[in-house]
């Protein structure tokens, strides 16, 4: 037996012997503040969309709220703590099915456009950031890398030189672990 959670539209099993009518205590949460009250309603619509810098709809929508420790947006909704991107979908587009993230297209954490967004599971998440060259064991390695401040050809020159790692740090303008940790092959193992 099934049913339909009041709050998101979301399907769920209830628990044994008990009539529940939504698949979370937050959507329960959401539900008991929100009854009988448009007001509130209207005014935390208000409150969200002002914080949002809406754009055309083929750019990002960034989120001007506070950010949490990821870059996402977060946002106080119905007294349940949120993304704010979640909350851009459920306005726009409507529930978020049960496992299900809100993925970025964009790849920019605070956009909160619906057209830049869609749901996906954990697997989806990690094969999209994969594709992206966001995740470690990704095809970006090395130089290719942002970060990089050595290439391929300088860990070479740092493996087949007598110079001492001290010396070939100055040369390099790295520090001398850096150096001392692509000889020993700690780092850089992609290169020969």
């Amino acid at each position: 037996m099934t049913g339909v959670c009041e709050t998101c539209g979301v399907e769920f099993t209830p628990r044994v012997n008990k009539a529940n009518r939504f698949c979370s205590r937050v959507c329960t949460s959401i539900y008991a503040r929100a009854v009988n009250s448009q007001r509130l309603k209207e005014t935390a619509l208000d409150r969200y969309w002002a914080r949002v810098d809406i754009r055309s709809s083929d750019e990002c929508w960034e989120w001007r709220g506070g950010l949490n420790t990821s870059g996402y947006g977060h946002v106080s909704w119905f007294g349940a703590r949120m993304q704010a991107h979640r909350v851009a979908y459920l306005l726009n587009v409507g529930p978020i099915g049960a496992g299900l993230h809100v993925l970025h297209r964009c790849d920019n954490r605070p956009c909160c456009n619906h057209n830049h967004l869609f749901t996906g599971t954990q697997a989806d998440n990690n094969a999209d950031r994969f594709v992206k060259g966001r995740s470690r064991g990704t095809s970006l390695r090395g130089s290719q890398t942002s970060s990089a401040k050595l290439t391929e050809d300088d860990i070479r020159i740092i493996r087949s030189s007598p110079l001492s790692g001290a010396e070939l740090a100055r040369q390099l303008g790295v520090s001398k672990t850096a150096v001392n940790l692509a000889r020993e092959g700690h780092t850089w193992r992609h290169v020969t």
